[in-house]
């Protein structure tokens, strides 16, 4: 067996040696490519096959994110979005952000904008509904308390981004309709994840039990570190269980955010 001291110098000389090899062969691609035709780098977008891709709203004036689309009876689709002013850059935080839901008659070739809903004024950020059945329709919200800039010091909510609105995270929400989502009744909603944050949709397991997962700082909100937790309801949102933790972040590691859960 080699001493290591020649173990060490053996293993720096064959480093060496593939380093001149890979330095010829990319001198030689180089060459090659020099050479080579001019290689076509254009931009070409072409339309898949038997997709019909269509603007469902477009408003230059507006900042407009985090769709979410379901079907409920028939050809009836119901999508609900974020909208916020434009900004001269994008900011996720503005006070007057509000959760827009539009719906659509006919499997999304056209949208009835004309009569739009909304929920959630002044802080909305991402909501997410889930058809239950019988014109019952629930909804994971993440929801802001958001205020001008210069209103941060009397209202005590904190400016922590340059770049955003001073804001609190008030958490995540169940809210619901009873009208197929025509309307949000301000009392019709539950907070169960305070200061954490809702993203994707709520599931329902086979006996009917739903499972909403959320991200976030489990003791501090938005500052720390997040975590992943999941909540669980029997009684269609009504009420909801304690957090479940599913993955734990921390500064030695990593943090996490914006869980998705499926059923296997």
């Amino acid at each position: 067996m080699p001493s290591p001291i020649t173990g060490r110098r053996q293993f720096v000389k064959q480093s060496v040696l593939a380093a001149a090899a890979g330095s010829l062969a990319w001198r030689e691609d180089a060459v090659s490519l020099a050479n080579a035709d001019a290689v076509d780098r254009s931009i070409k977008v072409k339309t898949p096959p038997n997709i019909l891709q269509a603007d469902i709203c477009f408003d230059p004036a507006a900042y407009t994110a985090f769709p979410h689309v379901i079907r409920l009876e028939g050809d009836e689709l119901l999508m609900a979005f974020r909208q916020a002013p434009r900004q001269e850059r994008v900011r996720h935080t503005h006070p007057r952000s509000v959760i827009t839901v539009i719906r659509s008659y006919d499997l999304g070739k056209t949208w009835d904008h004309e009569n739009a809903g909304q929920l959630a004024a002044g802080g909305g950020q991402e909501f997410a509904p889930f058809y239950l059945g019988d014109g019952l329709v629930g909804g994971l919200l993440a929801m802001h308390e958001v205020v001008p800039v210069r209103e941060a010091q009397r209202t005590g909510i904190p400016h922590l981004h340059q770049i955003e609105y001073p804001f609190r995270n008030v958490g995540g929400f169940w809210c619901w309709s009873s009208n197929a989502g025509l309307t949000w009744p301000l009392h019709q909603n539950v907070l169960f994840g305070p200061k954490l944050q809702t993203c994707s949709s709520a599931i329902r397991l086979a006996d009917g039990t739903l499972l909403a997962p959320l991200y976030g700082n489990i003791d501090d909100g938005l500052t720390g570190v997040a975590s992943n937790v999941v909540y669980r309801s029997t009684d269609n949102g009504m009420t909801w269980s304690d957090a479940t933790v599913m993955a734990r972040g921390t500064k030695e590691t990593r943090d996490y955010y914006e869980p998705c859960i499926v059923e296997l």
